[in-house]
């Protein structure tokens, strides 16, 4: 009930700004995909005013509204979303951003999706060459977003090279290198204590 209450009651507070974007994720998740996108645009529209259009919240709102355009095949209007989330992660964050470069990865998946191939290769480059960590990179070959792609040289390319980046960072360059790999810390609640524990 309490929640029902700040919904209403109060759209601009912190547990409104939190629960609504969870609710239309759930409501988009069960396929009332107009539901979650009214949603999503009226949590967007009080995070740009509450918060300010650059605060990481507001970017994230636009990001799940853009994905409900998408499932619904309104290409145009979900790479809107993510050329202007994209645009501000460039500044807020910087270029070379994991941020900056999934946000391109999901524009590329758009891309693909509704036939801008080269637009969505080149997406992926740039993504790849700017801030996507390899071990989200090598899930691209697996993207069902991406099944217009293989077959072209510059797909197999990027993922010889998503590959090849992959096995640089797994090979150790020192000793010391292979002793972090094989074990990390761990907090011990039971004895308050920090510990290494075999990985």
């Amino acid at each position: 009930m309490r929640d029902a209450i700040v919904c209403t009651q109060y759209p601009e507070h912190q547990d409104t700004l939190w629960t609504i974007p969870h609710l239309a994720t759930c409501m988009r998740d069960d396929g009332r995909l107009q539901d979650a996108e009214k949603l999503q645009r009226e949590t967007l529209v009080i995070r740009r005013r509450s918060l300010s259009p650059e605060h990481p919240d507001t970017l994230g709102s636009m990001e799940e509204l853009a994905v409900i355009p998408d499932m619904l095949h309104r290409y145009t209007d979900a790479a809107e979303l993510y050329r202007g989330t994209i645009e501000v992660h460039r500044r807020t964050l910087g270029p070379d951003h994991p941020v900056t470069a999934r946000t391109k990865y999901n524009l590329a998946c758009n891309a693909a999706l509704s036939g801008r191939r080269d637009e969505a290769l080149n997406l992926l480059r740039d993504a790849l060459d700017h801030g996507l960590p390899s071990a989200e990179a090598s899930g691209i070959e697996q993207d069902s977003d991406f099944k217009s792609l293989p077959g072209d040289p510059r797909f197999t390319a990027l993922i010889a090279d998503i590959q090849k980046r992959a096995r640089r960072e797994q090979s150790p360059r020192n000793p010391r290198e292979i002793v972090t790999r094989q074990s990390q810390w761990c907090f011990d609640p039971f004895k308050l204590i920090l510990c290494r524990v075999a990985v």
